[in-house]
């Protein structure tokens, strides 16, 4: 009995520091992301945005750290408004969202893929 305690210990003490490394640049992406534009990780989380990216590094929906077409504002600003269906997945359109709320996400994404200074 205690040989098993021993093994799942050691275990634990070897796998625990190689999730962490593995989750480091998601959470870093996203910890910048949010210092940077609070507001807009908010509307990202009430709109339930994390869902599918889950918070930037893909999931159901796409990867968003280091993605290229997440340079342009612009294009995350469209992309936001009118949604976009791959195959079965939709990502679902928000054309009514306040002028503020949508440059707020929009930067955040920005930010979240790597793209903002």
């Amino acid at each position: 009995m205690r040989l098993n305690a021993f093994r799942y210990l050691l275990l634990s003490l070897l796998l625990i520091p190689a999730l962490l490394v593995a989750c480091a640049p998601q959470n870093e992406a996203l910890a910048r992301a949010t210092a940077a534009h609070p507001q807009g990780r908010a509307i990202f989380e009430t709109n339930n945005c994390i869902r599918c990216h889950d918070a930037g590094d893909g999931g159901y929906g796409k990867r968003m750290i280091g993605n290229p077409r997440l340079r342009d504002l612009a294009y995350i600003k469209v992309r936001i408004i009118n949604g976009k269906t791959v195959g079965g997945a939709q990502m679902p359109g928000y054309p009514d969202m306040p002028k503020r709320d949508l440059e707020e996400v929009a930067k955040f994404v920005k930010a979240l893929a790597g793209w903002e200074q």
